[in-house]
Parts: structure tokens; sequence; C-alpha cells
């Protein structure tokens, strides 16, 4: 993940990285740059605790952002501010 940040990649983060068995994504997350992770739905699979096992979509983004919010001590308001800001710069939007 390091490596693939130097090369100026942006690296994704969906419903999966809140699950128990999820340490090496939490790992990445807690390392990585702020201005380098990007969220994403796995929609319709994939769902976020605490709705896992239901259909995923986009409404629950705010679970990934409450969660990656722990690893980064900001609030899930914060989280999904810096990860727009991020998919504008990514995308050039």
């Amino acid at each position: 993940a390091a490596w693939l940040v130097e090369q100026g990649m942006y690296l994704g983060f969906g419903g999966a990285v809140t699950y128990k068995g999820a340490k090496r994504a939490a790992r990445v997350l807690a390392a990585i740059p702020h201005d380098r992770a990007l969220l994403e739905t796995d929609c319709p699979y994939m769902a976020p605790e605490p709705v896992r096992g239901t259909r995923n979509d986009s409404r629950n983004i705010v679970h990934v952002a409450a969660y990656i919010g722990t690893l980064w001590d900001m609030d899930a308001q914060a989280v999904l501010d810096q990860t727009a800001a991020n998919a504008r710069a990514c995308f050039g939007v």
C-alpha cells in the first residue's frame, strides 16, 4: 500500500473494512495519508457493520466513514468531506 501511494495512487475502502477480520485494511488506513483514501460501496455486496448481510447501497457509506473515523480520530462527516475531496482530486472533477 505504501508503494502504491508513493506512485500517486489512491486506495479505495468499502464495507469490508468494518469487519472484525479486516485487520490488514485497518493497518493500511492507519498508515496512509488521509488524502489518498477513497470510499466505495461494493454495491450490492459487502454491506458494512452494523448492516452486514443486507443488500448494500450508497446509504451505508456513512458506516464506513464512521469506522475510518475511529482510526483517524475524526468524526464521520470529516472523513466523508476528506474522501469526497480526494475523489474530486483523483477524477479531476
